[in-house]
């Protein structure tokens, strides 16, 4: 060979020069045919080989999109962002629901704790609690007491204790206070039930929003999980 080409060089000498020119025609046909002969080798194992490295390229790649297509399946990935969204508004539709119950709770344990002494009191003269004078009925009930009170004053000044009208002012004044008692007593009860009831009502949301939040993991799982899947399909393709 020629260096730094792609030349032969051939050289045969002989007395007879066409014997000579002969042999070298023929020796260079046989170097040509067996160059050629090699490079089709060459050309065969390298088509061989990277049909081999096509095929197996195939392969994984299509086992690749069957582990994504059954994922997607299995998991109903389409629905995952909808899922995601849902998920996401009922988390924050029961924080605020958990707020405003945890403010109505804080309000009722106040009340029910003002509420606590007048729950056995046998004798209630005197209402300065301002959650038993916002109830309508107890207002009425003390309203008529006092003004029964005035009266019964009034003919305490012309009469004896003793006198039909007073016995019987007193009787309609001792009547009223016992009403009075048994509705505040109620009131009393009454704001203990809201007030186990609102705490009844937190716990549940405080549950129902650990419940969003594990199924707000388990979305964002799938996520990932489903993108390394679609991440590895990528890379071999």
């Amino acid at each position: 060979p020629v260096p730094n080409s792609m030349l032969v060089d051939l050289k045969f000498e002989d007395t007879d020069e066409l014997f000579a020119q002969t042999l070298v025609n023929a020796y260079a046909e046989a170097y040509r045919d067996q160059n050629l002969i090699h490079r089709r080798q060459v050309v065969n194992g390298a088509t061989d080989e990277l049909k081999i490295l096509s095929n197996d390229w195939e392969t994984r790649f299509q086992d690749a999109a069957a582990v994504v297509r059954s994922f997607e399946g299995e998991n109903e990935v389409g629905t995952i962002s909808n899922s995601k969204k849902a998920t996401d508004a009922r988390l924050a539709a029961l924080t605020a629901e958990l707020t405003a119950v945890g403010i109505q709770r804080i309000q009722l344990e106040s009340k029910a704790l003002a509420l606590t002494r007048y729950k056995r009191a046998r004798v209630i003269k005197h209402l300065a609690n301002g959650v038993l004078l916002e109830d309508e009925n107890i207002r009425v009930l003390t309203s008529s007491v006092a003004q029964k009170e005035a009266d019964l004053a009034g003919l305490q000044a012309k009469y004896l204790d003793q006198h039909p009208e007073v016995t019987t002012l007193q009787e309609q004044i001792k009547s009223l206070r016992l009403s009075i008692r048994t509705a505040v007593r109620n009131k009393a009860k009454a704001a203990d039930r809201e007030h186990a009831r609102v705490v009844q009502v937190e716990a549940k949301l405080k549950e129902a929003i650990e419940t969003a939040k594990r199924d707000e993991r388990a979305i964002a799982d799938l996520q990932r999980q489903y993108q390394q899947r679609v991440d590895e399909m990528e890379q071999i393709e």
